[in-house]
């Protein structure tokens, strides 16, 4: 099964962190590329990386007539849509599950040869609403689409990624850095890029050695919190003071955190 001109790809939110190195590499295969997002404003950044004409922008849809002429005559669906946050407009439940739900139904109403649906790794180990959303996700997935494919990835680093820089952001300007406290729990990092190659040969794979699987993927390395961040400040070569905190009470400093650093740099 290859990627070619005559594949059509929906990828639900392409415009996002990972869903900018799918569609480079996508791009390459001169298939026909629809993004989905909240907002189907013109993304000429995503465009640059395309053809002319090869990339169109859609918005996600509220009603199923809109979910079945976005989804007529798919090839391929990419669902990279997730929240680290809940809001009153968008809640774990609604985009993890029931929208996740709502993209396998139609993908697999119209015929689509493959679905690759990108969960997490931490939803195997934590037992935090996100990690449950996560699971939960998977499970309505595979029942609207039993031969969907599901990855897990480990944290995911890039220049853009929301993790790891922040961490830095914190270290950069904070002489004490909460560390969460989250006993021997170790990470495989992965690089972005190696995500977005997982998903286009999850696209290419035969059915035999993908429908219907869950894979785990991560870098080469294993770190401890601990030594991610010891990492970190000696790339920056900065001297701080780790101070422990609860798991519970760490969601909480995080949002505020990329609140404020989103709006001020």
């Amino acid at each position: 099964m290859n990627i070619d001109e005559n594949s059509k790809v929906v990828i639900f939110g392409g415009s996002g962190f990972v869903g900018r190195y799918v569609i480079r590499r996508l791009a390459k295969t001169n298939a026909k590329i629809t993004v989905v997002e909240r907002s189907a404003s013109f993304r000429q950044d995503l465009s640059l990386m395309c053809a002319i004409g090869q990339i169109s922008f859609q918005k996600v849809p509220n009603l199923e007539m809109g979910w079945q002429e976005l989804l007529e005559g798919v090839t391929y669906v990419i669902n990279l849509i997730g929240i680290l946050f809940q809001t009153k407009k968008e809640t774990f439940q609604s985009v993890h599950i029931e929208l996740a739900e709502k993209i396998a139904h139609f993908a697999r109403l119209n015929n689509a040869s493959r679905f690759v649906h990108i969960s997490a790794l931490t939803c195997k180990t934590s037992e935090s609403d996100y990690s449950i959303s996560k699971i939960s996700g998977e499970r309505a997935v595979l029942n609207a689409f039993p031969e969907a494919v599901i990855l897990r990835p480990s944290v995911i680093f890039g220049p853009e990624d929301k993790s790891l820089n922040l961490f830095a952001k914190i270290i950069r300007y904070s002489f004490f850095v909460p560390m969460i406290v989250l006993g021997k729990t170790k990470f495989q990092p992965i690089y972005v890029d190696d995500v977005a190659a997982a998903i286009e040969k999850c696209c290419s794979l035969p059915d035999s050695q993908v429908a219907g699987k869950i894979f785990e993927i991560g870098g080469e390395k294993q770190y401890s919190l601990k030594q991610l961040f010891k990492l970190i400040t000696s790339l920056m070569n900065k001297k701080r003071i780790f101070i422990p905190i609860p798991f519970s009470l760490s969601l909480l400093i995080a949002y505020i955190l990329q609140t404020i650093f989103h709006h001020q740099y």
